[in-house]
């Protein structure tokens, strides 16, 4: 019995499978690498400010929101009666009139509207954070805790939660927060003895404290 020779046409249509099978094959391992970066990225806060900004809300303020209710500790910014002023888009003021004039919300923070003129009030007062309660402190619930610094745009609402996180954390996305202290005041940084450390994932008890004192304020006041 003779061997027929191979039809042209099962020879392009077995040269066309064959390509077929490695188009999908290379399709199947291109979608599994993109699955597993998405997983890496979610188990991973700071991949992108997204995700930190999720995690901030879910477990670091959190913690902040505990510590200071459990401590007892307090500042207007998280009030319930500071409220948007109307003077500048990113200014707060108390509604109850108690602490006067406007001011920002956390140490130069940057907004895309621009910070005021330097020689204006609101540039030099104390911001909000560091500001001690009077005795119409309503503390913000937990659901709402962050209320005054999850407004704006992406990247106001990230560098807000930054900043929040490195005073009271003494971390910002896992390192050192110098870039707060070098923000007020240059000077605090060059004479910071731990300085060296600034790419550490060693948390900073320092920066609160020294940031507060460039204000003239002192943070820590407790409420009952």
């Amino acid at each position: 019995m003779s061997c027929l020779p191979a039809s042209p046409k099962g020879e392009k249509v077995l040269v066309s499978w064959k390509r077929e099978k490695e188009v999908f094959q290379g399709l199947g391992k291109r979608l599994r690498r993109a699955v597993k970066k998405a997983l890496e990225a979610l188990n991973n806060p700071y991949t992108s400010d997204w995700s930190y900004r999720k995690h901030f809300l879910r477990v670091i303020g959190v913690r902040i929101w505990y510590v200071q209710l459990y401590s007892g500790q307090a500042s207007c910014a998280f009030c319930s009666y500071l409220k948007k002023a109307g003077c500048h888009p990113f200014c707060y003021r108390c509604s109850r009139e108690v602490n006067g004039g406007c001011g920002l919300l956390l140490p130069m923070i940057i907004h895309s509207q621009g910070l005021p003129d330097g020689s204006g009030t609101e540039a030099r007062s104390v911001p909000w954070v560091f500001r001690g309660p009077c005795g119409s402190f309503k503390r913000l619930p937990l659901f709402n805790y962050f209320k005054h610094f999850n407004l704006g745009s992406p990247s106001e609402r990230t560098y807000a939660f930054e900043v929040l996180e490195g005073l009271f954390t003494g971390l910002t996305r896992g390192k050192r927060p110098c870039h707060i202290c070098a923000s007020v005041n240059i000077k605090i940084y060059k004479k910071c003895q731990e300085s060296s450390l600034v790419y550490k994932d060693i948390p900073c008890s320092r920066t609160r404290g020294e940031i507060s004192r460039a204000y003239g304020a002192v943070y820590g006041q407790r409420v009952g």
